[in-house]
């Protein structure tokens, strides 16, 4: 796989981490060359095998990366291997699913960093970013929000007045919202928008690193530390904002740290006894209710209030229509103009999009767009180019009423279009019979 992305094989070779490229059935199809150094094998050792065969000779106790398909979700854990020369070895191993346009896994990518080597965790990041831009390329940088929608002008005005005090923010919202934009218009408002946010999702890091990532840590704190040390990013976002994502899966033990933190405007590092003063603002996001994480005891009371000073929800897509429009002419400009073509949308298109409850909100809405204007042969992007099975609509109820069946109009003219035609397979789609689908197609005239 890496050798079709020009140059991506030669970056991964030269990076400070081990790097495996699986298939979605666990086939090894690239390992880089700190891999290689890390088991003293050869890549013949690992191509046209599976990490099954690994585990079945008895090299591995248990798949990560089996665990990552199952789960649908990037895995990070201490994994516990046998090299070459028969010595078990520890390595703290992270692996990301890669989807297609469907949400199915295509690929998965481990990135792996001797447990002893802790002073390359900013290594192992580079790794996860330069595969990110090599197979998916890079996701925009927008920093504006697009906001047509009564609710998302309600969420401006909040975020607007939240940005002039230095109040812990709590934006709480599904996955695919855009809570990070939300906290960079906060941040682009706020008396620190000279500086560039600090932010980290909090999931990417187990809790050995996540600590010294946050806190900082002192010379000599543990085997592999950097030297001189290091500071963490609460110390470095000093007069600035601090953007912790996913603040939901931070441990209970570095909860009661970070509590700490807020309460005493100080930090104490890793391997210290020094408390330092800080000065920050802090934006926390989440994609749970952490009121609910207090209920089921996996998130601090305390901290929670810490961090609920100025509460913001942001409202699902399928709650600020309004916004669909103009989010998808907006992708539809930036990919036509990253890819060089001229598309627009057929007004059909339009009225699927306006219809479509979008599970995944924007990040769902921005990957459709992009599909249908690769995939589009025409400068008209229709209604065929959406992908089979990613808008398909739950039937109305019996007591729906006029806009439900408006909405049942336009799911069996799509339908009808995705098989061209073909009767049998449109029924078969909808969920319905081959009688039901005549009946339909008859009472909306389209026979």
């Amino acid at each position: 796989m890496a050798s079709n992305l020009p140059g991506l094989e030669n970056i991964l070779d030269n990076l400070d981490v081990g790097i495996i490229i699986f298939d979605n059935k666990g086939t090894y199809l690239f390992v880089n060359k700190t891999l290689l150094q890390y088991t003293g094998r050869t890549r013949q050792d690992y191509l046209n095998h599976t990490v099954y065969d690994f585990i079945a000779s008895g090299l591995y106790k248990e798949s990560v990366v089996d665990k990552v398909y199952h789960e649908k979700r990037a895995v990070t854990q201490i994994h516990v291997t046998v090299s070459a020369d028969g010595k078990q070895v520890g390595r703290l191993v992270t692996v990301s699913p890669i989807f297609n346009a469907q949400g199915e896994i295509v690929y998965a990518i481990s990135c792996q960093i001797q447990v002893d080597a802790m002073n390359q965790k900013y290594s192992h990041a580079k790794a996860i970013n330069a595969i990110a831009t090599g197979i998916r390329g890079n996701w925009d940088d927008r920093r504006e929000v697009i906001a047509k929608s009564p609710a998302m002008v309600g969420v401006l005005r909040q975020a607007a007045r939240a940005a002039q005090s230095d109040a812990s923010v709590l934006l709480l919202g599904e996955s695919g919202t855009g809570k990070e934009i939300v906290a960079q218009y906060i941040h682009q408002h706020s008396p620190y928008r000279k500086k560039q946010m600090v932010a980290i999702n909090c999931t990417s890091l187990p809790e050995s690193l996540l600590e010294a990532e946050l806190f900082g840590y002192e010379k000599g704190a543990f085997t592999g530390a950097a030297s001189g040390g290091k500071i963490g990013l609460i110390e470095a976002a000093a007069n600035n904002t601090l953007l912790l994502d996913e603040v939901n899966s931070i441990p209970l033990s570095l909860q009661a740290k970070l509590l700490r933190v807020l309460e005493t405007k100080a930090v104490i590092p890793v391997g210290s006894v020094k408390p330092r003063a800080v000065n920050f603002r802090l934006i926390c996001a989440s994609n749970v209710a952490l009121a609910q994480c207090v209920k089921e005891g996996t998130f601090r009371m305390d901290l929670y209030y810490r961090l609920n000073v100025i509460p913001i929800t942001i409202p699902p897509l399928r709650e600020r229509r309004e916004d669909i429009t103009p989010l998808a002419d907006y992708f539809l400009d930036h990919f036509c103009q990253k890819y060089g073509l001229q598309k627009e949308f057929s007004s059909r298109v339009y009225q699927i999009l306006n219809h479509y409850k979008w599970p995944g909100n924007i990040r769902e809405l921005r990957n459709l767009v992009e599909h249908m204007v690769v995939m589009s042969e025409s400068s008209v992007v229709k209604i065929n180019q959406i992908p089979t099975g990613m808008l398909q609509l739950e039937p109305p109820s019996p007591e729906s009423g006029p806009e439900c069946l408006n909405e049942e109009y336009l799911r069996i003219q799509m339908a009808l279009r995705l098989h061209g035609g073909h009767r049998e397979k449109t029924a078969q789609y909808l969920g319905i019979s081959r009688r039901t689908l005549q009946y339909k197609l008859k009472k909306y005239g389209l026979l």
